[in-house]
């Protein structure tokens, strides 16, 4: 026997388990290093983010009258009546609310069951100018809309840079587009089929809104959990791309060293001549490239005399007088 209903012992229950979950995944195993300063209100944030959602899942999905009074989809209208009235406990003639009585007057038509299966109760019992079927897509379109916006401000905000996950915001914002493109395509090209005995039919605007509810839960909790990447300062990359350059430079000293190495080895030498050649007739065959060379001179680059200006040459000749003497210092007397 349910404590309170059931929808809310359902929502008692599965907000324990993903917060003790969460709990266990957040803190219990959080590693001291490369982790936010922000890491723990992150974590409440996203906990807190993921309860509201169950507590929309459970306590205020959207309305769907078939499937709360257990009757088919082809239930005519008439017959609905009387199984409202029947559930309040109101006399057979009493008058409905007047929503209801624009829903029961839209659901006389296989249009209108159409669009409650597309687009769900709320929307043709709220909608009073809509006819058509785009306009009843144009009036369902912002509140989803909104919530894949209010998620996408979610991701931002736990992929801030000071999160060190901000290499993950445009995966998830990519994922809610991607998600929100292929909801609109669902609902708008369904095939919509009504079996002879009205039962089995994919109410398709309660699946996408279920759909819709647990990957706004569920994304948060992923991002959250991936890997971080603290930020490197100024300072920090300065640095290494100063080491970085120190071991470059130093290679480059040991050429000539490198060199005399490899002269001495017959088979080293043998293998360098080879090297070499292999290279120059590469090298040769690029140059000789009509297609190369006219691309080469549209990019300022040219290197064939007689094409034009060869820019290029000269910037080569540059770098080589600056780099050879440093490498191969010619001998003091």
């Amino acid at each position: 026997m349910p404590i309170i209903t059931a929808s809310i012992d359902t929502f008692l229950i599965t907000a324990a388990a993903v917060t003790a979950g969460t709990y266990y995944l957040f803190f219990r195993r959080t590693q001291a290093n490369s982790q936010s300063p922000y890491r723990n209100a992150l974590t409440i944030f996203v906990i807190l983010h993921t309860l509201y959602i169950i507590y929309v899942s459970t306590i205020r999905s959207p309305p769907n009258l078939f499937r709360s009074l257990g009757i088919p989809l082809n239930t005519s209208a008439q017959k609905i009546r009387s199984k409202i009235l029947d559930s309040a406990g109101l006399q057979p003639n009493a008058t409905l609310p007047r929503p209801l009585e624009t829903l029961l007057t839209r659901l006389s038509s296989f249009d209108g069951r159409n669009v409650y299966v597309r687009f769900g109760q709320s929307v043709i019992q709220d909608c009073e100018y809509c006819r058509t079927l785009e306009h009843y897509a144009l009036f369902a379109l912002p509140r989803p809309l909104l919530q894949y916006v209010r998620e996408a401000a979610v991701v931002g905000l736990i992929t801030t840079r000071d999160s060190h996950r901000s290499r993950w915001r445009t995966l998830g914002i990519a994922l809610l587009m991607v998600a929100g493109l292929l909801e609109a395509y669902c609902l708008m090209s369904a095939n919509i089929t009504m079996p002879r005995n009205g039962k089995g039919t994919l109410y398709w605007a309660d699946a996408c809104w279920f759909a819709r509810q647990f990957l706004f839960a569920v994304l948060p909790i992923v991002i959250h959990s991936l890997p971080s990447s603290p930020p490197l300062n100024s300072l920090t990359g300065m640095l290494q791309t100063k080491g970085t350059l120190d071991t470059a430079l130093q290679r480059v000293m040991m050429l000539k060293y490198i060199r005399g190495a490899i002269a001495r080895d017959p088979a080293l030498r043998e293998s360098s001549t080879q090297w070499w050649e292999r290279q120059k007739t590469v090298g040769e065959w690029a140059r000789e490239d009509e297609i190369v060379q006219k691309t080469a001179e549209k990019l300022g680059n040219g290197f064939v005399e007689g094409m034009g200006e060869a820019k290029l040459l000269p910037k080569l000749r540059a770098i080589a007088e600056a780099v050879i003497p440093k490498v191969d210092p010619k001998p003091t007397t």
